[in-house]
């Protein structure tokens, strides 16, 4: 079983200490799974300090607008230049990021991240891995995708071999669930109504300082706001009890 460490982005303020946490762990996430808005400069920096590490790194991407898209090819460019460990992937939430990479003839492999993968697979509450339909597995096959990228519930104890999942890999996050993702922000930005463009708000990144936990009598976990997406804990425990080969690998993310 690998294991991943996902990285916040002040995690490269002490170099030794990043060694250190990086210790047991076969792979670096870093990167921004859910908004565009964190795709900054600095992502390019924390990447060359990954690759004079020489650890295996996997690029997280959100969804984008064509916003997003030009930042990422900026992005990207400067990344070929880089040499990392053995290996380097990308996580993939936003079709569009895919045919960017297709069009600038990058051959790196590709995952689906937590927001695409569940237009493909998703687990039940029983703990069962069940892909969707067939037409997606064929299409997984043509796109050259072979991991999805996932969180399980808490009682999944055990998966069973989705059906028709050729052979397909699955990467597994801890300890949070992401459960709902908006267009902006949730907390500290205005309302943006449907037929409207969140392009002219300005973004302070509020998130990349702190999360906030929300409860609510209804409501019987702890729900934790983190930029634009909600998230609960249910943490990790199982997966890392999982004896299913086709979860291969394992992601502690510390900031959801």
């Amino acid at each position: 079983m690998e294991k991943g460490l996902k990285l916040g982005p002040g995690a490269f303020r002490d170099t030794a200490a990043l060694r250190k946490a990086l210790k047991g762990f076969d792979w670096a996430y870093f990167g921004s799974e859910f908004c565009e808005n964190l795709l900054e400069p600095g992502l390019a920096d924390g990447l060359r300090l990954l690759a004079g590490e020489k650890k295996d790194v996997c690029l997280l991407t959100p969804l984008v607008t064509d916003k997003g898209l030009r930042v990422l090819e900026g992005l990207f460019s400067a990344i070929r230049k880089m040499r990392f460990g053995r290996r380097f992937e990308i996580s993939v939430n936003d079709f569009g990021v895919l045919g960017l990479i297709r069009r600038m003839r990058w051959s790196v492999p590709v995952s689906f991240g937590r927001r695409l993968s569940r237009d493909f697979a998703l687990p039940d509450r029983g703990g069962v891995l069940s892909i969707l339909n067939r037409d997606g597995t064929v299409l997984l096959k043509e796109l050259k995708v072979g991991r999805l990228e996932m969180t399980l519930f808490p009682g999944a104890l055990r998966l069973r071999r989705p059906e028709g999942a050729g052979k397909l890999r699955f990467t597994v996050f801890y300890p949070y669930m992401d459960i709902a993702t908006s267009r902006t922000c949730l907390m500290g930005m205005p309302d943006v109504p449907p037929g409207e463009s969140p392009a002219t708000v300005n973004c302070a990144r509020e998130c990349l300082r702190a999360n906030y936990g929300i409860k609510n009598d209804r409501i019987r976990e702890t729900l934790i706001a983190g930029g634009n997406t909600i998230f609960v804990e249910w943490g990790g425990g199982a997966a890392s009890r999982s004896r299913s080969a086709r979860i291969d690998r394992l992601v502690f993310c510390p900031d959801t």
